[in-house]
This record gives C-alpha cells, structure tokens and sequence, in this order.
C-alpha cells in the first residue's frame, strides 16, 4: 500500500501520535545514536547523522548568509532535537519557496545534482514551511577511504487503529478513506530509489519500514544528501484517532554500505547499488530487516 508522490515530491504516510491532555499531539522520538545505526560489510565505514534548520526567536529560520552557484541560501543546521512536541499540520502541506536569483523557487538547503541524462534536478530536496512541519535530516558520510554504496532504512511507528480519514492532499483514489496520521517528507532526487514497502511488528509494535538506496557509491568524505527531511501530523488528526499510541512516537533509522567492487553488476529491475546492497545483507522485507 504506497502513500506518495504528492506535489511532485515523495511523501510516504506513516501514521504515530501521543496524547496530551484535551490536545491532539504527538512526541517525536528517534534514535539517533551514531554507532549503533550503522550496518557495513568490507572496508568501509560510514557516519549517520541527523540534523535540523536552526531557527531565532521568532521562529524564522537562520541563513547562512551564503548565495551558493544555484542561487538559494543554504539555511544554517544544527543537531536533531530529541522528544520534539508534534501538533497537527495546520492546512495542507506546502512547500518552503523562496526568492532567487532565477525567480521563487522551492528550497532546498543542498546543491543541485545531474542524473544520467545530463538533467538537473533543482526539487530534489523540497522543504516544507507548514506549521508544525518537523525538520528531521538524516544524512550519511562516508568516513572510510575506500568507495560505498548505501541505503538507509526508516521505520515508523504504525498501530492499524490509529488511522484518519483524508480529506486534504489525499494519495490518489484515497479521497474520504482511511490513511495513516503521520507523513514523511522523504528525498525525491534521482539519486535515490523507494522501495521495499510493508508493515512488521517490532517488539509486538507495529510499524510501516521502507528502504531508500543511493543509487551511486560514496566516495570517501563525502556526504550523501539526506534520505528523510520531515515528519508531520496530518491535520485530520483528532484526540480519539492518537489513543492507541504511548508517549512517544518512535522512528527508527539505520544505515547499511558495502564496499564498491567491479564486482557488482546490474540486474533487471535492479541498480548496481541494489544488487551489492542485497548480496551483502539480503533484500529487505518483514522476515529480514535491521530490527528483526
């Protein structure tokens, strides 16, 4: 059951929230430990990290001063904060667009990259401004000396009884049926590819896991732009649909690389990138994945 591709960018539903007194809300939870989140076969190694646009006391976000060759303003990130407050997204989702040098265009704090056609693709990394919008940007480095492919595995909260009927920004055919309460703001850009889609419990918790692969290999230092960018809670949201959930709504993020090899070939249907990927720890699904 995919939930994506609203606006032009890839969206996936996953539904999580908490109760707070008479308010609908949600505690955001991730873990975000730097060592334990990391998975590699070969000699490589690999830094996850999560981060957030800084913001100043009135809530606008900070930039960094600096017109970069595409003409956007990078805005300034800080550490992720843990145990965020979650409201219901107020309207529908919209994006962050923003005055540059070639018109209003949509932001995006990271540059421009070229896919195999020579094409630019400038909406890759789409923000959204909506309020109770959460930045939550998980990007990967590699910190080995040798080339790597990765993919990064995202799992979200997702009891079946916590379900909101949409009314706003439906996925196609959803209109007036049930769909999950909290959405994922994910990486559109060519360079990665969604997939491996499903529902497993964990800890008899259910939870909605999906598989983001950077589709080209890593070169040492480099850092991948980030596979998740936002989390937020649809505004169809209501008090009786969070009471299934604890105090906190826990995502879960883990990173897997292997080492490059002239090896590795493509398959139909697959990238080089799937393939070393699945040869090295199996393809993901509910009978195989990080938390199983």
């Amino acid at each position: 059951m995919k939930k994506k591709l609203i606006i032009g960018l890839s969206i996936i539903g996953i539904t999580a929230a908490a109760i707070s007194a008479g308010t609908t809300t949600a505690v955001l939870h991730a873990e975000t430990s730097n060592q334990s989140n990391v998975m590699t076969l070969g000699n490589v190694k690999i830094a996850q990290t999560e981060w957030q646009r800084a913001v100043d006391s009135n809530g606008n976000w900070i930039s960094t001063q600096v017109t970069d060759q595409y003409g956007f303003v990078p805005d300034k990130l800080e550490p992720f904060d843990q145990n965020k407050t979650m409201l219901p997204l107020v309207g529908a989702f919209s994006w962050d667009d923003r005055e540059t040098a070639n018109g209003k265009e949509h932001q995006q704090s990271w540059r421009q990259v070229t896919d195999g056609n020579g094409n630019t693709a400038p909406g890759s990394n789409q923000l959204g401004d909506q309020k109770n919008v959460i930045d939550k940007f998980v990007f990967v480095q590699n910190t080995g000396e040798t080339d790597a492919y990765f993919r990064t595995i995202i799992a979200v909260e997702s009891p079946e009884k916590t379900m909101v009927t949409c009314e706003v920004q439906c996925p196609q055919g959803k209109q007036g049926e049930k769909v999950d309460a909290i959405w994922l703001n994910t990486n559109g850009n060519e360079r990665y590819i969604t997939s491996d889609e499903f529902y497993a419990e964990i800890n008899g918790v259910r939870y909605y896991i999906f598989t983001m692969t950077h589709t080209e290999a890593l070169k040492p230092g480099e850092f991948a732009r980030p596979s998740l960018l936002q989390a937020y809670l649809k505004s169809e949201s209501t008090l009786k649909t969070t009471e299934g959930f604890g105090a906190n709504v826990e995502i879960k993020v883990v990173s897997q690389a292997v080492q490059d090899s002239d090896d590795w070939k493509a398959e139909e249907g697959k990238t080089i990138a799937e393939v070393a990927l699945d040869a090295a720890f199996g393809e993901i699904n509910a009978d195989n994945h990080p938390w199983k």
